[in-house]
């Protein structure tokens, strides 16, 4: 089996397919905060037999103000895991990680559960890694 590493910011938004849960609608009154939900999923792929994916938590960005930014760990976010390893074999803090395999086609991860945030237009969602993470991808020889 070989191991093939990847720095996260080539390849996060290429591998991980995201689904964006919402309520109301555009004809909806706001009369409050809209709740926000996301789900973690991939497309199917043999090549591989491990993608391992670490996150810190993501970043809605626009609706004309400063970034929302929801860290693993707040309340609606998942916890922190033991899956993120560092180079040494250390577990690195406050990440979240999630082998994509084990979440092919209709299968999904939920990463964020009924978080409040304010109403508007978001045109940009953003997951973040840290600064050290990178994506791990185990190919069968």
């Amino acid at each position: 089996m070989n191991t093939i590493k990847f720095h996260k910011t080539a390849v996060c938004s290429a591998v991980v397919a995201i689904a964006l849960a919402g309520c109301g609608s555009d004809s909806s009154p706001v009369d409050g905060p809209a709740i926000f939900s996301l789900g973690l999923s991939d497309a199917p792929i043999e090549e591989a037999s491990k993608v391992m994916v670490c996150f810190t938590g993501i970043e809605l960005v626009g609706n004309e103000g400063d970034p929302v930014n929801l860290e693993v760990g707040a309340e609606g976010v998942v916890p922190a895991n033991d899956e993120c390893i560092d180079d040494i074999g250390n577990v690195i803090p406050d990440t979240h990680g999630v082998d994509l395999l084990t979440l092919q086609g209709a299968s999904s991860a939920e990463f964020i559960s009924g978080v409040e945030v304010a109403p508007g237009v978001y045109g940009q969602l953003r997951l973040r890694a840290g600064e050290t993470l990178e994506l791990l991808v185990e190919v069968q020889e």
